[in-house]
């Protein structure tokens, strides 16, 4: 069951939340488009170790970010809190 918006809460202040989310949502999409085309990789090198490749790590955790800004956007467009 959908929780709805607090009506004591100015309906600007959702607003203002919700134009965050969605600037979050773009830097998030732009972060990931070098990632997912090739254009750049992640790693991690631990002392006395190789490096090692976490872009698709990477790719997971930012397209998980976008499916839950995505939700939370979702749930503001309707009026609700998730």
């Amino acid at each position: 069951m959908a929780t709805p918006l607090p009506p004591d809460i100015s309906p600007s202040f959702w607003e203002d939340y919700k134009k965050r989310i969605e600037a979050d949502l773009a830097e998030v999409r732009r972060n990931l488009a070098p990632l997912e085309s090739g254009g750049m990789h992640l790693g991690e090198r631990k002392t006395g170790e190789l490096w090692r490749d976490t872009t698709q790590q990477w790719i997971t955790h930012h397209k998980r970010t976008i499916a839950k800004y995505e939700a939370m956007l979702a749930a503001l467009n309707k009026g609700e809190l998730l």
